[in-house]
């Protein structure tokens, strides 16, 4: 996420990047397929980051909560729902929209 530092705080850009490698390990662990796209865009005040996977997708939840106290994994999607300012599921489960705000 070095590409981002001029435009983002040290506090935003750590969260960026917790996200986007919670996600892309979950795409990696999680999907099997044989590639990976990665898309950012900054529009505005915003920053968009759109991965997506050729594997198996997953059914979303419908809520998203912290896993039992003392878990080892499953800390993911609770950790990009905490820190960002958006998630979106797309294609089946095989793709991730993360945005946040660009705040300095």
């Amino acid at each position: 996420m070095d590409f981002a530092r001029p435009w983002v705080s040290g506090e935003v850009l750590a969260a960026l990047e917790l996200a986007c490698g919670e996600a892309l390990a979950n795409s990696v662990e999680h999907g099997g397929g044989p590639k990976l796209d990665v898309v950012c865009l900054f529009a505005g005040d915003e920053l968009t980051v759109e991965i997506r996977h050729e594997g198996k997708g997953f059914e979303p939840p419908a809520t998203v909560a912290a896993p039992p106290r003392g878990s080892l994994r499953g800390y993911g999607l609770y950790i990009m729902h905490a820190v960002l300012d958006g998630v979106e599921y797309l294609d089946g489960g095989t793709g991730l929209r993360l945005r946040m705000k660009l705040r300095r």
